[in-house]
């Protein structure tokens, strides 16, 4: 009895360990994104979390920290889209764009926006870091049947660069986010096609 009620407060404390977690990288992406990494501080960041400044430096050590994790969570996404093409043998090339599109839209915008305003940060933090390349490449892999010849890994690399290059053109391209995706998406699909 005793034992099962200190694994269940371990369980609601590593839980809420996590959501402050959580909410500290989304109140740092949208500070950093806002107002730009230098102009924002822990304190800031902190504030916007609901958090004190302590348990924001007992899951981060500093910005750069925030930065790297950040960075990393974006990575998990991306692999754990990878893994879900993957599991399909033959999955269908629409549905994994639809998903990274999807995935792209929501979360890889404010990054890529981020990246564009602060390349500097990026280098400085994250020099070794860009591993989504590689991901993407895998990506690419799975929209293809194995008999495939190169031409066709060519063009799943294409589509999966066109969705991926999305937040440079959408605030030049004067559209709706789902004006944008619905577009971006009929490219991209175009180019995985034979006839293409």
């Amino acid at each position: 009895m005793v034992q099962h009620q200190i694994e269940r407060q371990s369980d609601e404390v590593a839980a809420e360990r996590r959501d402050t977690r959580s909410r500290a990288l989304d109140a740092a992406f949208r500070l950093f994104s806002q107002r730009g990494y230098e102009a924002t501080s822990m304190r800031e960041i902190a504030e916007r979390a609901g958090v004190t400044k302590a348990t924001l430096y007992y899951h981060f050590q500093n910005k750069a920290d925030l930065v790297r994790s950040l960075y990393e969570s974006y990575q998990v996404e991306v692999e754990g889209l990878v893994t879900w093409a993957k599991r399909d043998p033959r999955p269908d090339p629409d549905a994994v764009l639809a998903a990274w599109a999807t995935l792209v839209i929501e979360h890889g915008s404010r990054m890529m926006r981020f990246v564009q305003e602060s390349p500097h940060i990026w280098r400085e933090i994250l020099p070794e870091r860009i591993t989504t390349w590689d991901a993407l490449a895998e990506l690419a892999s799975v929209l293809i049947p194995p008999e495939a010849d190169r031409t066709m890994y060519v063009r799943a690399r294409m589509a999966v660069q066109v969705i991926s290059t999305m937040p440079m053109v959408h605030d030049e391209a004067a559209m709706r986010e789902e004006d944008l995706v619905r577009l971006v998406l009929q490219i991209a699909t175009r180019i995985m096609r034979d006839d293409a």
